[in-house]
């Protein structure tokens, strides 16, 4: 039994989210499965209730279902006995909206998603986590998806029943980083500068300098071809080309417009290892 109070004369429209209960699916009134990763937020349109000036209306009830699951283990790859606790479990639909989300695996490396109608969902990890800080995330199956900047429907969809989908493992690729400085002759050290970093023009991870210019861009997979840009306002957007950092050789950017595969210098980077890639932007100038 549940009671609203404090509703005005005027229309509403009810959700049942599953709170406590992530076995059952959500539902917008009247029977319109809403998983609650995605909190009723679709588009879907659930039929108004009218609620007089005075007085309480009866019902409406939701008659509620126990939802499929996805469940699995996830291991680092240098050690496949190795359990790993990732920042997260995404499940999305076919569309590439979330629908559901759970807690970091626990410290054996399973995971569960629950309160999911029959359908088909691509799954992915969140980056991070309390032991997974130095492996790279995925879309399932062995999808790489770094800092989770890629696209959900790379992967191979996972078809849940009401009996739900087991066996929906990871594997994960130990992972690298870049960091360094990202400075200005004129100022110094530069706050607040995007730092992007890209592999075969595709953006692979970003961050933003702290007040000392530093930045790292963690969860990156190993490869020699990685490119890194700093952009900030007042500054002219560079790829880096070289360490130590010169004006003179540092690739121009001009508002991102540049080929991010081959212009400025390839940065290697290995498993578990910091690559350095320091940059001295110039000045905007204005006419």
């Amino acid at each position: 039994v549940y009671t609203l109070t404090g509703l005005g004369p005027e229309c509403f429209v009810l959700a049942f989210l599953p709170g406590t209960r992530p076995d059952l699916i959500g539902e917008l009134y009247a029977d319109i499965p809403c998983p609650e990763g995605n909190g009723c937020s679709r588009g879907l349109v659930g039929t108004e209730v009218l609620v007089p000036a005075t007085g309480t209306i009866a019902g409406p009830d939701f008659d509620l279902i126990i939802g499929g699951s996805i469940a699995g283990t996830i291991f680092g790859d240098a050690d496949p006995d190795q359990p790993l606790e990732v920042g997260g479990i995404d499940a999305f639909d076919l569309r590439g909206r979330q629908v559901a989300f759970a807690v970091p695996s626990s410290a054996d490396g399973r995971y569960l998603l629950e309160g999911l109608p029959p359908g088909r969902y691509l799954v992915r990890t969140r980056p991070g986590g309390p032991t997974a800080a130095n492996f790279v995330g995925e879309v399932y199956p062995n999808v790489p998806c770094p800092n989770a900047q890629c696209d959900p429907l790379s992967g191979v969809p996972v078809t849940v029943s009401s009996a739900g989908a087991t066996g929906v493992d990871f594997l994960l690729a130990p992972a690298g980083a870049i960091a360094g400085i990202v400075a200005a002759e004129s100022v110094g050290a530069i706050a607040g500068a995007e730092v992007q970093a890209y592999r075969a023009g595709v953006l692979m991870g970003s961050n933003v300098t702290a007040s000392d210019g530093s930045y790292q861009i963690r969860f990156l997979p190993p490869a020699a071809d990685y490119r890194i840009l700093a952009k900030k306002a007042g500054f002219v957007t560079e790829l880096w080309s070289q360490n130590p950092p010169s004006n003179a050789v540092d690739a121009f950017c001009p508002g991102g417009a540049c080929d991010k595969s081959s212009a400025g210098g390839a940065i290697l980077v290995t498993l578990g290892g910091t690559a350095t890639a320091d940059l001295l932007l110039d000045s905007e100038l204005t006419i």
